[in-house]
């Protein structure tokens, strides 16, 4: 979410030049450290234009700048991540052209903010680095199978045979994650118990069979009208990705996902899961979007910078961050 600045921002005078081309409403021309602040901020401007996106993109943060970021004589055209990327014929995320194509499959970072020159006051650098990140949403790769940011959900499936090839067992446990979604999972376990809240891993990645079972298991018990609520039919799911983790506390009364919203390690996790690439990603007040009850044990590993623009953004599920269109049911 952009930050409110204080203070007028400086306002450029058509036809001037020197000390008048730039002045602040009053008339008074800028001082010179306004004028080292203006300098860094073209800069950041000027490198990110020339780093250039894979689609028009305008950005106003920090910097006090709106940047327009056009791809200029390349030869694909992304499809805009707001009208989905699943194929006409399969129905099946991954196997049409993706949003965002040239997204390095499998790397959880967005772009790189722009070298800034030696000098750059910290609210610049900060600032840039902001905009890397948002920047970076609108490259990011939705629809491969393979992405850290694979959207999944009702709308989006996953080919019944997909299976990461970069499985690697959770340690203490028996289940499987992505091996970089297993690495920040061991982060972010070793946070939590450094603040008393340790977790355990409940489950991880489902094989579509896996899946099938899991929910034939949830119509069984609650019917299908309250099942879809509550558990992914098969293809759907995003423990088939290897990036989602159902986790526990392993202190306090409380020791199932059941009543786990009541626990500290709950808390604890909205508040501070983003900083290890994870986000609570069935929250409370999404239902509308994401077509599932909340679920504050589902963690989704979408790497650290996607995670830190769904915090500063507000958006309370990836179909929001992303701009995709809600997906409530089948």
């Amino acid at each position: 979410m952009a930050r409110s600045r204080s203070g007028p921002t400086p306002v450029p005078t058509a036809g001037a030049s020197g000390s008048d081309a730039l002045r602040r409403p009053g008339g008074h021309a800028p001082r010179r450290s306004d004028a080292r602040g203006r300098a860094a901020r073209a800069a950041v401007a000027v490198a990110i234009v020339a780093a250039s996106a894979a689609v028009s993109y305008v950005i106003a943060e920090q910097l006090g700048v709106v940047v327009t970021v056009e791809r200029r004589g390349a030869p694909v055209t992304p499809v805009p991540h707001g009208s989905g990327s699943v194929d006409a014929a399969s129905g099946v995320v991954g196997t049409g052209e993706s949003a965002g194509a040239e997204a390095a499959p499998g790397s959880g970072a967005l772009t790189e903010p722009p070298a800034l020159p030696p000098g750059t006051p910290d609210g610049a650098r900060a600032g840039a680095q902001t905009l890397g990140r948002w920047l970076g949403l609108a490259t990011a790769d939705l629809s491969s199978p393979d992405s850290v940011t694979v959207i999944v959900n009702k709308q989006r499936p996953l080919d019944p045979g997909h299976e990461p090839s970069d499985l690697v067992p959770v340690a203490g446990s028996q289940v499987r994650l992505r091996a970089e979604a297993a690495d920040a999972l061991k982060s972010l376990r070793a946070a939590a118990a450094e603040a008393d809240v340790p977790i355990a891993v409940h489950s991880a990645y489902r094989s579509y069979g896996e899946q099938a079972q899991t929910f034939e298991g949830w119509v069984a018990t609650l019917g299908e009208d309250r099942a879809v609520a509550r558990s992914a039919r098969a293809g759907h799911s995003e423990h088939q990705t290897g990036l989602a983790v159902d986790v526990v506390a392993m202190t306090g009364a409380c020791r199932t996902i059941g009543c786990f919203g009541e626990t500290p390690q709950a808390a604890w996790l909205a508040e501070h899961a983003h900083e290890h690439g994870w986000v609570v990603r069935y929250q409370e007040g999404a239902e509308a979007v994401t077509g599932y009850d909340a679920e504050p044990w589902h963690l989704r590993y979408v790497g650290v910078d996607v995670a830190r623009a769904a915090i500063e953004s507000g958006a309370t599920s990836l179909e929001t961050l992303f701009g995709l269109p809600a997906a409530p049911g089948y």
